[in-house]
């Protein structure tokens, strides 16, 4: 029986797993999906510039406050949501989910990680971008 040398320190002692490599990306989860959508709908709202008489860059600081406890503080990017949309929806593909109900999943995400957050404009405009990344990422190679 062969073993592969290890440099002295066994995979027990690491608790590491044997994970087969299948070539695909690893499993986005519909909560990490959610969440980056969150993350990324609290920094649209706290760098839009709020129209008289509205005080949503605070109150999109006080929802990254309050959300900090569990999730990660750091603000999501554009890429990062784009990123996360798009192997959330190649996932679903590979999981024979039609393109519909694709989008129907994505754009309930969208609207559940967002209320309260977003105007109907930024909402409109994260549905619109969202929607653009999952078919992207729903057909892509």
């Amino acid at each position: 029986m062969e073993h592969e040398p290890t440099d002295g320190i066994g995979e027990a002692a690491l608790g590491a797993e044997r994970v087969p490599t299948t070539g695909r990306p690893a499993p986005i989860s519909s909560a990490h999906l959610h969440d980056t959508l969150a993350r990324f709908a609290a920094t649209m709202a706290a760098t839009a510039t709020p129209p008289r008489g509205t005080d949503l860059r605070g109150r999109a600081r006080t929802f990254i406050d309050a959300a900090a406890g569990r999730r990660v503080p750091t603000p999501t990017t554009r890429r990062e949501a784009r990123d996360v949309v798009a192997a959330y929806a190649a996932q679903l593909r590979a999981d024979g989910t039609p393109p519909e109900r694709m989008l129907i999943v994505l754009k309930a995400a969208v609207r559940d990680a967002t209320p309260g957050v977003l105007d109907q404009a930024q909402l409109h405009a994260l549905t619109a971008d969202v929607v653009r990344w999952s078919i992207e990422g729903f057909y892509s190679p």
